[in-house]
Parts: C-alpha cells; structure tokens; sequence
C-alpha cells in the first residue's frame, strides 16, 4: 500500500493558524488535501493532528484524520516520530509525506514523484525547485523499510523531482502567505495546466553503497540531516 501523510500541528509560532489560513477561498491544509485526492498513486492519506478544529476541516474536506499525541506536536518533536506512528497503526509498503504548507503541489506532482523512484528503482525522492536545487518540501516519497533504517528520507539512492518556482511556494511566515496570494492573483499558472509535462527528474547518486555527492540538493538544506533528534526538520507542520 502507498499511504499519503499530511501532519498539521496546530500550534504555529511563526505564523499562528496556519494551516487554517485562507488562501484563494479555501483553508490552506484544504490544497493538500484536494491534491492528495487527485493523485491516483495513493491508496490511503491521512490528516495527523492534535487540533480538534483541524481536524473537523480536514474531515469536511473529505480527508481521514488520525489524532496526533501531544507529544508528537511540540516544538521540539520530530516529524519522523509522527510518521512511525502513522505507520505503526497503518502498515504500507510506501510513504508519502504532503506538508500542507506547499498549496501549489498537484496531484500529478505526487504521481510524478514516485514515478521517479520507479523509473530509478530508488527507495526515496525528494521535490526540489529545479531553478534552485533546495528540497521545496512539496513531496516526499519513501520505501518504508528503508526509510525505517536510515531514519530520514535523505539517503545515496535518492532521487530529486524538479517542480517550478510558482509550485514551489512554501508558506511559514505571513510573507510566504503573501506571495502565495499574490500568485493566484497574478496568474493562474500556479494550477497545472492539462498541457503540462513534469520535468523529468535525475538521480542523485543511483550507487548503492556509494556517499551522496557533496553538490547533492539535498545536503544542501538544513532541514534534511540524518537522524533529526532535536528539532524536526519542518517545525511548524
């Protein structure tokens, strides 16, 4: 089974409500969700959160919700711990972890993305802005085992799936929600058009055994190290 994660922690400091902001006429965890149903690889996603008002949005969206344990929600927890627990009450073959601070990922992306690790036969991949090789937070993609063992979705046999800069907004601060709003303004290149076709994407290091390259996207983003134990690589999801 390929299961789909959307943790939304409802106690943001940097940006309080966040992942109840409105943004196009519509709560900001409600992108996710509806990108979540279009992608046709997932064969379950969840909502994880300890907010009753989150999750009765979520649920209204169409979305499962599964309580999230204080303790799981706190500044200082990791989003991994919240992943193991998902899947300690729900088995899968495969992971995907949607932030619903990136609104602009589509369902195709999601499709796409584990297309990567398909066409690879990789056990992991990364969304990165193809513009600027930095992990976007939009997906990430997992085989569980492994993910299990090496405890982070950085790894040597990662791939990257490139998406473009108006898909890649992510929203933490209320500068991030401003820029998001004035996109949908703008344009509507942030919904992907039928006629579109993802990039295609590269691996890192197709090697096994082999360290990943030091120019790697991935280490070049702080959120990403191995075995975050302090802090979770994504605080406020």
């Amino acid at each position: 089974m390929i299961l789909g994660i959307i943790p939304a922690r409802g106690g943001s400091k940097r940006l309080p409500g966040k992942n109840l902001r409105e943004l196009g006429g519509k709560p900001l965890i409600a992108w996710t969700i509806e990108a979540a149903q279009a992608s046709t690889i997932l064969d379950r996603f969840v909502v994880v959160t300890e907010s009753v008002e989150i999750g009765d949005v979520a649920e209204n969206c169409g979305a499962e919700v599964i309580e999230r344990p204080p303790h799981l929600a706190t500044d200082e927890s990791s989003v991994y711990d919240t992943i193991f627990h998902v899947l300690d009450e729900i088995p899968a073959k495969w992971v995907v972890l949607l932030q619903p601070t990136s609104p602009f990922r589509t369902g195709e992306d999601i499709n796409s993305a584990f297309a990567a690790c398909r066409n690879h036969m990789a056990p992991a991949c990364v969304s990165c802005e193809y513009q600027e090789p930095v992990p976007n937070g939009a997906v990430y993609i997992a085989y569980v085992s492994w993910l299990r063992e090496h405890g982070n979705f950085d790894g040597p046999r990662t791939v990257v799936y490139g998406m473009p800069s108006y898909r890649s907004v992510d929203i933490n601060t209320q500068a991030d929600l401003d820029r998001a709003k004035a996109l949908l303004e703008q344009s509507t290149r942030c919904i992907l058009p039928s006629t579109w076709t993802p990039p295609v994407s590269h691996a890192i290091n197709s090697e096994p055994g082999r360290d990943p390259s030091p120019r790697s996207c991935l280490h070049r983003d702080t959120r990403l190290h191995s075995k975050p134990v302090r802090r979770p690589p994504w605080p406020n999801s």
